[in-house]
This record gives C-alpha cells, sequence and structure tokens, in this order.
C-alpha cells in the first residue's frame, strides 16, 4: 500500500507538472462539496496523523513548486524577510507541537498548510501567460456556474433556511439551512467581481450578467460576513466600469429592481425579506464568537510574554469556556487564529504582506477586481476562518501585485516604473501592426495636401 501510495503521488506531480490547472479543478471540487461534505474523510492514518485528499493535492502540488520553480523564487525576492519569518514561525510552532502533543499538531497545523501551500504554487505560476489567464478565467466562471446550481439545488431540496436554521442531510448530520455555506457564498461573490471586471473594454456583456447573478446569488445565502465583503467589493467595481460594460450594468441593475419592486408589490418576496430581516437582527453567534476571542486573547496575556510575542504551538488547542459550557473549535477568526499560533510577530507579517499587496493593487491601473477580492477576504477573515479552497483566488491577487514589482525592477532607467496591464499589453501589440494607407492618390498640385502615410 505504501509503495502504491508513493506511485499514485509521484504520477500526480507530474500531472500537476504537465497539465498546472489540475490543481485549481480539483480545489474547485472541495469547494463544491463544501456543503454537503464539510469535513472529508482520511485517506490514511500513519502515527496518529490522518492523511487527507486536500494533503495530498497541496503536498503534490507545493513538490511541482519545489521541483520546476519557475516563478516563485523572483516574485517573491522582494519580502523574502517577511515569508522567510512566517515560515520560521510556522516550523518552530509545529516543531514543539508535535514534540509536546503529538500527531495533534499536524492536524491543527494542516488549515494554514493547505492555504499557504496553494499560494504559493499560485505564485509559481506564470500569469503574464494569456493562455493561463484565459485557463483561470475559465475556471472561475466554471467554478461558480457550480455554485450556482448547487444553490438552485439546495433551494429546491431544503428551502432558504435563515440565519440559524439548519437541516438533516442524508448522511443524518446537521447542515446549515442556508444555500451555501460562508466560504462558497464569498468564492461566488469573488467568482462575480472577476467576471464583471473582466468584461471591461472586452465586448463581453455575458461576462457581466454572469457575474452579476454570482454576486446576487452569493447575497442571497444570507451570510452577514459575506454581505459586508461583497459591498465593498461591489463599490470599487462599479467605479472601474466604463463605457459598454457600464452601460449593460446599470441596464441590468434598472430591469432587476424593476422586476424586484414588482414581486414585492404582489408578495412574492414576503418570505425573502422576513429571512433577510432575521439575518440582519440576528447577532447572537456574533455575540457568542466575539466574547471567545476575548477570553483566548485574555489566557494567551495571562500565559506570559511569549505567548504573546511567539504564541503557542501547533496542538496546543482552542478550549474555552462559551455559554457555560467548555468548547475546542477554533476561532471564527482568522487573524486571532495567527495570534495565537504565531504571536504578533507572525500577525505582523500577515498584515504587513496584505496591505502591502493591496496597497500594490491600488497604485495600478491593471483592475480593481484583486483590490476588492482581497479587502472582502479581509473582511471576511474577521468572522471566519480563511476556507482553502479561497486560495486560488488569494494567491491569484498576491501574484498578480509581485510579478508587477519584479517587471519594475527589471525595467531599464528612464521608462515609466509601472508595468503595463494586460489590456495595454494587448493595445500595444495592435498598434505595431500597419495602419491601411489611403487608395485615393496624392493631390501634387495643391499645396499642403499629400498622400497619407501610415
Amino acid at each position: 500500500m505504501a509503495l502504491g501510495g508513493l506511485a499514485f503521488f509521484c504520477l500526480t506531480v507530474a500531472a500537476f507538472i504537465r497539465w498546472p490547472m489540475l490543481v485549481l479543478y480539483a480545489v474547485g471540487g472541495f469547494a463544491l462539496a463544501a456543503w454537503e461534505f464539510p469535513a472529508t474523510p482520511a485517506l490514511v492514518s500513519i502515527a496518529g496523523t490522518q492523511v487527507k485528499p486536500e494533503d495530498a493535492i497541496v503536498f503534490a502540488a507545493l513538490a511541482s513548486t519545489f521541483l520546476r520553480p519557475a516563478q516563485i523564487s523572483q516574485v517573491m525576492r522582494r519580502r523574502s524577510v517577511l515569508l522567510v519569518l512566517i515560515s520560521a514561525c510556522l516550523a518552530l510552532s509545529l516543531a514543539v507541537g508535535t514534540i509536546r502533543f503529538g500527531a495533534g499538531a499536524f492536524n491543527e497545523f494542516r488549515g494554514f498548510l493547505w492555504l499557504i501551500g496553494l499560494c504559493a504554487w499560485m505564485l509559481n505560476q506564470d500569469w503574464q501567460s494569456e493562455q493561463m489567464r484565459d485557463a483561470f478565467r475559465r475556471w472561475a466562471a466554471l467554478t461558480g456556474l457550480g455554485l450556482s446550481v448547487l444553490f438552485i439545488f439546495h433551494v429546491a431540496t431544503y428551502g432558504m433556511g435563515t440565519a440559524d436554521s439548519f437541516v438533516l442531510r442524508a448522511d443524518g448530520t446537521e447542515q446549515t439551512g442556508r444555500p451555501l455555506v460562508s466560504g462558497q457564498a464569498l468564492l461566488l461573490a469573488l467568482i462575480g467581481m472577476l467576471q464583471v471586471e473582466s468584461s471591461v473594454g472586452r465586448g463581453r456583456g455575458g461576462q457581466v450578467w454572469f457575474g452579476i447573478a454570482f454576486v446576487v446569488l452569493a447575497v442571497m445565502s444570507q451570510h452577514r460576513s459575506v454581505w459586508v465583503a461583497v459591498a465593498i467589493g461591489i463599490l470599487l467595481v462599479i467605479f472601474r466600469l466604463r463605457g459598454v460594460a457600464l452601460a449593460r450594468a446599470s441596464f441590468g441593475t434598472f430591469y432587476a429592481s424593476v422586476l424586484i419592486l414588482g414581486l414585492y408589490i404582489f408578495g412574492a418576496l414576503d418570505g425573502l425579506i422576513s429571512n433577510f430581516t432575521y439575518a440582519v437582527e440576528s447577532t447572537g453567534t456574533y455575540n457568542a464568537r466575539l466574547d471567545t476571542w476575548t477570553s483566548l486573547i485574555d489566557e494567551s496575556v495571562l500565559r506570559g510574554p511569549f505567548s504573546v510575542i511567539f504564541g503557542e504551538p501547533f496542538g496546543f488547542g482552542y478550549a474555552r469556556e462559551s455559554g457555560g459550557r467548555i468548547v475546542t473549535f477554533a476561532p471564527h477568526n482568522w487573524y486571532v487564529s495567527i495570534y495565537l499560533r504565531l504571536g504578533l510577530v507572525g500577525l505582523a507579517a500577515f498584515v504587513i504582506v496584505l496591505l502591502s499587496t493591496v496597497g500594490r493593487h491600488m497604485k495600478t491601473r491593471a483592475g480593481v477586481a484583486p483590490t476588492a477580492i482581497l479587502l472582502s477576504i479581509a473582511v471576511y477573515a474577521w468572522s471566519y476562518s480563511l476556507p482553502w479552497y479561497l486560495a486560488p483566488l488569494f494567491g491569484w491577487c498576491m501574484a498578480l501585485a509581485w510579478t508587477q514589482e519584479t517587471d519594475t525592477i527589471k525595467a531599464p532607467r528612464g521608462r515609466s516604473k509601472r508595468a503595463p496591464s494586460p489590456y495595454e499589453q494587448m493595445a500595444a501589440r495592435e498598434a505595431t501592426f500597419p495602419a491601411a494607407a489611403s487608395l485615393q492618390p496624392a493631390d501634387e498640385g495643391r499645396p499642403g495636401l499629400g498622400r497619407v502615410t501610415p
């Protein structure tokens, strides 16, 4: 079995090197299954450490990155100190946790590993290639369509649900009554933003409609954190729309508003409105989370300055009191999770990397979608741990920003420091083709007139 597993792993690595987009489609498959299978079963257990399918995908992606480090060394050059610091904190926390708590340390560490490993793989891909960019957009569109179909299926099977409702699945376990889990809803919204902006200047009206539909379905999933994240992203995307894309988005918004108003007048939206009202007014879950965050941070401070600066090792656990009982699940706050395991050092390094990447995108004109995606994820991370299947979009934004910095370093003196956007590159290539010469003969008898040369 060990030899067979090793052979299958080597074949997977070779396939990821040959067809890189297989990694994203594998991640997309897990994103589509997140409602039905919140926790995937382990493939095998080695010395108490469970090996899950996600581990195999991420390790294979990392192996393909190390075997073919095409871009990652140059892209990470300007942030090497911060990234080495984060890696050192992770390695130290994992090593100490393995010594103190055994296999439980890795079982807790994998949530960080999946996200960071996939981001590293994304940084190693050549996103300057038009073929890779088209493949990424195609993957995003198909994933968005799959999530939309799931939304419709869950509504038809279980109903819309409310913010605090649960349904009993076929296997006897409970799941949220909302059509999508929060990570799926955010992923669908981010893909919608990407679809809307991808149509700017390209004459692809269908992408605008699909993008708007994706965002609407994400909002209808009734996750308040997703609402806030989507609101920030939509504001940024709207100010970017120009020309045909702006006209189509405006007409689409107008006709959608008229349709919604008509449905409201006839009472067809009464049930949906009551669900939204309940979701807005229901603050019990957020208050409970806020209390547990406070207790976890207070306990960390009481353990001494080392826990504050460097955090506790993986495997330490998250036991705390909530509502008169002891709970052990991870805090629904990515920043608190980083602080508890990597301390202020790791949290500061992560925030610096995030803010510098956002700042880089805001300085360029290559597009507003990466900025909207990053800010939406940053807002969402306040109320949830980041699902690993958000890593492709997160890593894509990082790769675009850091690749532009690499191009700026390589640019000769005297030229613009800003790397040209993909749209500007296409315009430059079109401008190199000779213009059609005038077919009319030159008028040599009249001064000032003659053949117009290209």
